[in-house]
């Protein structure tokens, strides 16, 4: 009878681990172990450092594989230049130029996706990033100084305690009258702001030694007309989106109107007896004057979350409460502001940026009407009328041409690539409402600034580059046919040794080949003013 099969134990059962071939097995065992594991890490890592489409690769671990440069290189620059942004593979690129990094979810204040070449018209820092096939490129930071400069230097206010002495959006600081350009500009050594008249021939500003204010938190919105010249002078808070201004710093300071008179003779301005006078209660970011065809004064401006009025009642000294007037759109972000215009002959306008309802609202008083009826609110834009995405923020300019058109320059919310930033909204007499674009998201302009030139069928429109502030551009179009060219536009006042100019201001009246076109500007990391003259002389009319 066959025997059955011997069966042999396991060589490491328990009875037999402590022999020799046991331990011997063992170790031979772990060992192959170990090779198997050296040989799937090595065929694995291609996969971890070459991920296939589709993977992301975490954001502190950029591809060595995939690069980003620039052409042409960072580096000074004598202009302005035009800077590709290169990728090493098919992809998206995006970059800032506020300093903050790049990606897809930047908190930077514009979003940019890489299309175009980038117009860089003052000094800048590109930060780029490129995403392709699941690979990020390492951020790249090119710096371009622009040694450019156009404009003259000014008067300094550094050490004044005045930050923006051309600030803010809506007011004018300067007026013609009698051959000369006058302002109102700050003197540190008088602790005033004083009026100053320029002198076209020295390019230069000479303190007459009339003071209009010496509070360093007050800016003034001026208002010529004829022999008389209108000021109103306003304590001011700043304020941006989610830094409300204090209740404390909104309760304190007023705005006070001065009227002065003109001697042609001594050519000098006297303030007249019995001003200045209150026309308002504590501060606001900003006031605007106006006076309508009946010789009634008007101020502007928000308090409490709403738009307010006020009016002279029959004497520029002698003026009533302010109020809210009763129409659609006045109740309004803290940091919104409206400007106030008179326009057609017998109306004035109102014109508010409201960033709740995210519209730019406008409102008719008659002047034959009592002054708390006001025309229903108009939307200019927002909502659907001209724009439905981004479409209000606290920027904002208003003008009049003699036919009864207004134009108002504003500023969007928009923050990608390619939208409307800066928009001239122009307003026929029949209340119709249009817009044309001035500068797109990628252009970074801010504070737009409109003068009128009548006399050629001119419209300039100024406005900062960067939004925190660096040199001030601008366009002009004809005004029958409203269209501004793409890019920055031309420098008007450019200085490689004044990296802030900011707040371009101007006047309210519409300038002539006799008047020039004068634009002031300030620099607040320098504490200095500086301007720029446009000589209109021989300037062709549009055709």
């Amino acid at each position: 009878m066959n025997q059955a099969p011997r069966h042999n134990p396991a060589p490491c059962a328990p009875s037999r681990r402590k022999s020799t071939r046991c331990r011997r097995l063992v170790v031979e065992r772990s060992l192959a172990r170990a090779v198997a594991w050296a040989v799937a890490l090595t065929l694995m890592l291609p996969a971890l450092f070459h991920p296939a489409p589709g993977f992301a690769m975490p954001s502190n671990a950029p591809s060595p594989r995939l690069k980003v440069s620039a052409a042409p290189p960072a580096g000074t620059y004598a202009t302005g230049q035009s800077v590709t942004l290169i990728a090493s593979a098919p992809g998206t690129i995006y970059y800032t130029t506020d300093g903050s990094d790049p990606s897809p979810d930047s908190d930077s204040h514009v979003r940019h996706v890489y299309d175009a070449p980038l117009a860089i018209p003052v000094t800048t820092t590109v930060k780029f990033v490129a995403v392709a096939a699941g690979q990020t490129s390492k951020v790249v930071a090119q710096r371009y100084q622009i040694d450019f400069a156009v404009g003259d230097a000014d008067s300094s206010f550094l050490g004044s305690g005045v930050g923006e002495p051309t600030a803010d959006k809506a007011e004018s600081k300067l007026w013609f009258n009698d051959g000369s350009w006058w302002g109102s500009l700050y003197n540190p050594s008088a602790r005033a702001f004083r009026i100053y008249r320029f002198d076209r021939g020295l390019q230069a500003w000479f303190d007459t030694g009339v003071t209009i204010d010496d509070r360093t938190s007050a800016r003034a919105d001026v208002l010529a007309d004829g022999s008389k010249l209108y000021i109103v002078s306003g304590t001011t808070v700043f304020s941006d989106w989610g830094s409300p201004a204090s209740p404390a710093a909104l309760a304190a300071g007023s705005a006070k109107l001065l009227r002065f008179s003109y001697d042609p003779l001594g050519k000098t301005y006297a303030l007249d007896p019995g001003f200045p006078v209150i026309v308002r209660q504590g501060s606001s970011e900003d006031v605007t004057l106006a006076k309508d065809s009946t010789g009634r004064l008007w101020i502007a401006f928000t308090r409490d979350q709403h738009v307010w009025v006020n009016r002279s009642l029959g004497d520029d000294a002698e003026w009533g409460e302010p109020f809210t007037p009763d129409i659609a759109g006045t109740a309004v972000h803290y940091d919104d502001i409206p400007a106030i215009i008179a326009f057609g002959g017998d109306q004035i306008g109102l014109m508010w940026s409201n960033q709740i309802d995210r519209r730019f609202y406008f409102a008719v008083h008659r002047d034959a009407d009592p002054p708390e009826d006001w025309q229903p609110s108009e939307i200019a834009y927002g909502g659907g009328v001209n724009c439905s995405t981004g479409c209000a923020n606290d920027h904002l300019d208003l003008k009049a041409d003699v036919g009864g058109r207004v134009y108002a320059g504003v500023k969007t919310a928009n923050r990608n690539t390619g939208q409307p930033f800066i928009e001239l909204l122009t307003r026929d007499p029949a209340g119709r409402w249009n817009a044309a674009t001035f500068g797109r998201v990628e252009d970074e302009h801010s504070r737009p600034r409109v003068v009128i030139d009548q006399e050629h069928d001119r419209l300039y429109l100024f406005a900062t580059i960067r939004e925190t502030g660096g040199a001030i551009f601008y366009k002009t179009t004809c005004l029958d046919r409203i269209a501004f060219p793409p890019g920055p536009g031309t420098p008007a006042i450019q200085n490689p040794d004044m990296p802030a100019i900011n707040n371009a201001t101007s006047t309210k009246q519409n300038v002539t080949s006799a008047t020039g076109l004068l634009v002031l500007a300030s620099d607040s990391a320098t504490g200095r003013y500086v301007h720029a003259y446009l000589d209109l002389k021989g300037a062709p009319p549009c055709t």
